[in-house]
């Protein structure tokens, strides 16, 4: 009779999924598939800093590499549990789907934050603005951009497509924006596109010059202009940084991360500091990450037709 009790209360609590996921518990790994030292890496230490107030211990394990799809795909393939996620931007997701159509699938849970880019030369480029920017692409065949994630591929491309370019101008990826950042400084590429995070102190002593920011005008910077006030029709196309599982990640930490997010995205000393870094929240939510990274898609898929022919 006791035994049968037993098995009764089991089967109880079975059904009525009392099971609650703790993050509190364990050690959680934040999968960053790039270097450290870049925006992702900058937004992540943030996180950290809120979720450890809360008693969550969030550990970065860095695996940078083919664009950010080596450390996409290490996520795709991890534990379910909900102890392990990624942070990424949305153009290393798509260039995952793109490459490895038929590989485990990740899900996204939410976009978390996107920030003021900055085109950057170094002072020996001859570059001082963008119509100097403009001649160059004109008539030098031999500029170096370096770009840290695929989707800044597409902004470069839109930039050529609104002004003169030279079919020679090479594109070199690079394993995240720290690793581009030594290479800007020390003047082995001629130019760059990066979070002001990454880039704003260099900018400030001279050792890099911008040429143009998006989204915003930096208060600190009233001689540099924003991008969509000389290209009318420019478009912001990174969406920014998101926050994906493994396809399949159990329900309860699903839904436990989903609220941790919320709250982080909406706590007021958060959106000040935001505010304060020149970062911007973008919409909420696992469907506006999706098509974000759909649109990407899309345009990278474009760009390597093209580059192939």
């Amino acid at each position: 009779m006791i035994k049968y009790f037993l098995t009764l209360c089991l089967t109880v609590v079975s059904a009525t999924g009392t099971y609650a996921f703790e993050p509190t518990s364990k050690t959680v790994t934040v999968v960053i598939p790039f270097a450290p030292g870049g925006g992702v890496d900058y937004s992540f230490r943030h996180l950290q800093k809120y979720a450890s107030d809360r008693n969550i211990n969030l550990i970065p394990v860095f695996k940078p590499g083919a664009e950010g799809v080596i450390g996409v795909k290490d996520v795709a393939t991890g534990s379910t549990a909900g102890y392990q996620f990624g942070l990424t931007t949305a153009g290393s997701i798509a260039m995952y789907e793109i490459t490895n159509p038929k590989e485990q699938k990740v899900s996204m849970l939410t976009g978390l934050r996107t920030t003021v880019q900055v085109f950057v030369t170094h002072p020996n480029s001859g570059i001082k603005n963008i119509k100097d920017l403009e001649k160059k692409l004109e008539t030098n065949k031999n500029l170096t951009i370096g770009i840290g994630n695929p989707a800044q591929r597409m902004v470069w491309n839109q930039l050529f497509d609104v002004s003169a370019r030279s079919t020679q101008t090479l594109i070199v990826p690079y394993k995240g924006a720290s690793a581009v950042l030594t290479s800007i400084t020390g003047g082995h590429i001629d130019l760059t596109y990066l979070p002001i995070s990454v880039v704003k102190s260099n900018i400030d002593s001279g050792k890099l010059i911008a040429l143009a920011v998006t989204s915003t005008k930096v208060d600190e910077w009233l001689t540099i202009p924003q991008i969509d006030s000389i290209y009318k029709n420019w478009k912001d196309l990174e969406f920014g940084h998101v926050v994906f599982f493994p396809e399949n990640t159990d329900t309860s930490a699903v839904n436990h991360w989903n609220e941790f997010f919320k709250q982080y995205l909406n706590d007021k000393q958060v959106l000040e500091e935001f505010k304060q870094s020149y970062s911007i929240i973008v919409p909420f939510g696992k469907l506006p990450a999706e098509q974000a990274i759909k649109n990407i898609k899309v345009r990278l898929e474009k760009i390597q037709m093209v580059n192939n022919n």
